[in-house]
């Protein structure tokens, strides 16, 4: 249906615009990610037409970056020219990441 579609595009865009206004305040922003980061992430995997917008939403873990979270966008502000390459390791915590061989292997290279 149509105005099905319409309705469900019209909600979309204003959970967006809604999400830019409460990012804009870094503190507020990091209390509401705390309680709903799962479903910022399932949002940017299950919404393709909209994943672009919604990235901008998730933080990170950056290993020279304390325990504070980053946007990509203010990772790609802090890193030095000359980085080629984005290097992601995933887990089910932070813990485990930073236990990984291959997290020891880029801290020592530098990389963030």
């Amino acid at each position: 249906n149509k105005i099905l579609k319409v309705i469900i595009n019209n909600i979309v865009n204003k959970c967006v615009d809604m999400l830019f206004d409460i990012s804009q305040n870094k503190e507020e922003y990091n209390k509401f990610y705390e309680s709903f980061p799962n479903n910022i992430n399932l949002a940017i995997h299950e919404d393709s037409q909209n994943n672009y917008k919604l990235v901008d939403f998730y933080r990170y873990h950056c290993t020279n970056i304390s325990d504070e979270m980053t946007s990509l966008k203010d990772y790609f502000n802090q890193i030095k020219d000359g980085y080629k390459y984005i290097y992601l390791i995933t887990g089910e915590n932070k813990k485990v990441v930073e236990n990984s061989p291959f997290f020891e292997h880029f801290k020592k290279k530098g990389y963030k």
